[in-house]
């Protein structure tokens, strides 16, 4: 599996552990968002910084409006944010599918944009558009595709505590000194909203892209393709078989 969470409950469902392997994930489009970042003439430098900026600091919200995905979540913190916090923050919400009861009601907000769905070359392209990432599903994300678009792309996430997503983000509470995100309890709107006041407030020092990429682990998409072609010789191997 492409995270740790889910080869962990195949081994408490009796799967024998000498039986599985964590695979981290990589992808191509992936691949040209970390290139992207790299290039960047902003790639040793913190996105923003309260004390010295004079724009909002940019949040980001990737994928659908199905349930899973938590927008109703992002939704619901919103209006909960101080007004005074909220007026220095962007939203920009992306999210493939219905939502038009969404777009209704954020629209009181004028720190919200409600851009609709993408691909993945409009991915690739709209890294400069926001600073820090938000994951706030409410399921187990065994494949977090979003978290490692974000970390390739340097950025800070906020995420739920469900799931894939807590094998690889690190929080301050735990590595103060190498941290790459901030980790709330899934479903809580309010944890949710404290998470962005502490960016806001810079509670929490944003890391560079650098940094980013230094603290979280990347997998490239060739190494991916390497490693599971290796399993399988491996496992033909064992049974007596070439490799192909």
């Amino acid at each position: 599996p492409p995270s740790d969470c889910l080869r962990r409950d195949h081994v408490a469902l009796g799967v024998p552990e000498e039986k599985t392997r964590w695979v981290r994930l990589g992808q191509p489009h992936s691949d040209h968002i970390n290139r992207k970042a790299r290039r960047s003439p902003y790639y040793d430098r913190s996105p923003w910084n309260p004390a010295t900026s004079d724009r909002p600091l940019r949040f980001g919200f990737w994928g659908t409006t199905r349930p899973n995905k938590g927008l109703e979540v992002l939704t619901r913190a919103i209006p909960l944010l101080n007004p005074g916090v909220r007026q220095r923050c962007v939203f920009i919400i992306r999210a493939l599918g219905l939502d038009r009861g969404f777009r209704r009601r954020l629209s009181k907000f004028p720190e919200v944009s409600v851009w609709g769905g993408y691909d993945n070359v409009q991915l690739i392209a709209a890294a400069g558009e926001y600073d820090v990432g938000i994951l706030s599903h409410i399921w187990l994300e065994n494949s977090p595709l979003v978290l490692l678009e974000n970390f390739h792309a340097g950025k800070m996430v906020i995420s739920s505590r469900l799931g894939g997503p807590a094998d690889w983000l690190k929080d301050p509470s735990d590595h103060p000194t190498d941290y790459n995100g901030l980790l709330f309890a899934g479903g809580d709107e309010a944890a949710l909203a404290a998470c962005i006041a502490r960016l806001v407030r810079a509670e929490v020092h944003i890391p560079s892209p650098r940094q980013i990429h230094e603290r979280a682990t990347l997998r490239s998409y060739p190494d991916h393709v390497a490693e599971v072609s290796g399993i399988y010789e491996e496992v033909l191997a064992a049974r007596g078989h070439p490799a192909p």
